[in-house]
């Protein structure tokens, strides 16, 4: 056998074992997007994701770019999908680290008050429930805790049978980061 076809075999492995990897990468972006739907501080962690983001990007260009035997386009196809595989893989790394590092810390119970949740349908129209058919896509609930007025647009209800100026007991976690999440 020739050493080149032995070499060809071998890229096609990689190949297919780097396209593996990026969809698991895609599914696991995924649930940590859905769990980031439960975040108290989402603007900060996303603004977080972006950072580490970059920074992985950065560092991959420099090493990329540092390839002396590759041709320009091979290097400028390589940096595009090190870019792409950078904002992704450090978004979902930073994500998961911070989601992650809710094991290690107490979780606290705090009293928040029910501003209002309301259930969204298809197209994102708020209907009344007696005039809804079928169940909802998401549910929009508004609290207040600590003086400070919290959206979280979630799947299931979050205040069950709740009216506006309720109090209600939720769980807290703090993630590894700082970031908090309303546990299920």
């Amino acid at each position: 056998m020739p050493m080149s076809s032995h070499l060809l075999k071998n890229q096609s492995w990689l190949g297919t074992l780097f396209g593996l990897a990026f969809i698991a990468l895609v599914i696991g972006l995924t649930v940590e997007l859905n769990q980031m739907s439960r975040s108290l501080d989402a603007r900060e962690l996303a603004i977080l994701c972006v950072k580490v983001s970059i920074a992985m990007t950065f560092l991959a260009g420099l090493i990329i770019w540092d390839r002396k035997q590759w041709s320009s386009a091979n290097r400028y196809k390589t940096m595009a999908l090190a870019l792409l595989g950078c904002m992704m893989l450090g978004t979902w790394a930073t994500l998961l680290a911070n989601r992650l590092g809710t094991h290690l810390r107490k979780s606290k119970i705090a009293q928040v008050e029910v501003v209002k949740e309301d259930a969204y349908y298809q197209g994102g129209v708020v209907i009344s429930p007696d005039q809804a058919s079928g169940k909802p896509d998401r549910y929009l609930s508004i609290f207040k805790w600590r003086g400070k007025t919290y959206e979280l647009s979630l799947d299931e209800p979050l205040f069950s049978r709740k009216e506006a100026g309720d109090t209600v007991a939720l769980e807290i976690q703090t993630g590894l980061f700082g970031y908090r999440y309303v546990k299920p």
